[in-house]
């Protein structure tokens, strides 16, 4: 599925980042529409901190774009764009990626600018073939 975007729940409440994704998701797609958008975790994040951060992801971007949380979701499963982090990389099916490591989780925020511009690229036109004289001439 095209513009469809998997992010790593964990890294994002341990590092107190969920409000700041959820925004820049939505800023993201205003510019280019996002068809889904799959959080996943392995279950190390409290109960409380999900449940919290699901609420807030369906009045964030719950109204525009499909989300899913899921637990242990495989990563053998394709997804078009993953923000992941480095030790996941290898397990990954992905059409593309932006790693980051666990020292950097911030970097979460520059994966999600990596998408869009990669969306961007992939979505524009292609532009016009230019014809010859000789051609035109046949």
């Amino acid at each position: 599925m095209m513009n469809q975007l998997r992010l790593y729940l964990d890294d994002i409440l341990n590092a107190g980042l969920d409000e700041f994704v959820l925004t820049e998701i939505y800023k993201v797609h205003e510019q280019l529409p996002i068809k889904q958008v799959i959080f996943w975790h392995n279950g190390s994040s409290k109960l409380l901190q999900r449940t919290h951060f699901e609420e807030m992801a369906r009045d964030q971007i719950g109204k525009c774009i499909r989300f899913l949380v899921t637990e242990k979701t495989p990563l053998s499963e394709f997804a078009w764009f993953d923000i992941l982090r480095d030790e996941f990389q290898q397990k990954s099916q992905n059409r593309f990626a932006y790693i980051y490591s666990r020292d950097n989780v911030k970097d979460v925020a520059s994966g999600i600018q990596d998408f869009l511009r990669v969306a961007l690229f992939v979505e524009s036109s292609r532009g016009k073939k230019i014809y010859y004289k000789k051609e035109y001439n046949q």
